[in-house]
């Protein structure tokens, strides 16, 4: 809401049962826009040629491309018409997303060097593989560092955890490998691991999508002893 300017529509609060706006359990935001109901959750013309003109501002209204059939006016849809433009507004949406990714984002072009490989990876102590390394307070990158010091590569070690927020930090490294131990954000006692691993893997793919997005380029590898 806060990166959003003024005036510019990207919420349309719809209302599908008797709830009043001053009990619905909603974003402080929505109340300062108008809300639309919609009887039976069934939208009606006008709702859809609200959508169609937020999604493509461009385009002529239905009004303007034909004269709206008398008989038809104020009727709600059919399902089966709903399914279809609720199928079509979310078929524009993703593709005007797709293309704003592509063309819009800022994309990482390929830097001049060697190439920028990122080993992200925990300190916590059950995660680290080798005995050795963890009696003198190391990590799997650093055993990962050993394997790769003849190549010619810049490496870049990220220590992780369940806080860590340096996504963008790793974007601006322009890497062309990120290696990834799965639980590397994984810094939680054993004892609530079943409880917060699902919100650490996510947190892992959220990250992946994050930088593929930003930079094409980069690839990844995820490992791990289970699986």
């Amino acid at each position: 809401m806060h990166d959003r300017a003024e005036g510019v529509a990207f919420a349309v609060p719809v209302v599908i049962d008797e709830t009043p706006e001053s009990e619905a359990l909603v974003p402080a935001e929505f109340m300062r826009v108008q809300w639309t109901r919609l009887i039976g959750a069934l939208p009606t013309p006008q709702f859809v040629e609200r959508v169609q003109s937020l999604l493509n501002p461009s385009a002529p209204s239905r009004a303007q491309a034909a004269a709206p059939d008398s008989a038809a006016k104020g009727r709600p849809l059919s399902p089966r018409s709903v399914r279809r433009t609720l199928l079509a507004c979310v078929a524009v949406a993703l593709a005007a997303s797709i293309l704003w990714w592509k063309f819009g984002a800022r994309s990482v072009a390929a830097a001049a060097g060697p190439p920028v490989i990122v080993l992200m990876d925990t300190p916590y102590a059950t995660h680290v593989y080798d005995p050795a390394t963890l009696q003198i307070g190391g990590t799997n990158a650093d055993d990962i560092t050993d394997v790769l010091r003849d190549l010619p590569v810049r490496i870049v070690k990220e220590t992780t955890s369940g806080l860590w927020r340096r996504e963008a930090q790793v974007v601006e490294e322009n890497p062309s490998l990120i290696i990834l131990h799965r639980s590397c954000f994984d810094t939680y006692p054993e004892s609530i691991d079943a409880v917060a691993y699902p919100l650490i893997d996510n947190k892992l793919v959220a990250f992946m999508g994050y930088v593929a997005t930003l930079n094409p380029r980069t690839r990844f590898i995820v490992y791990s002893r289970r699986s």
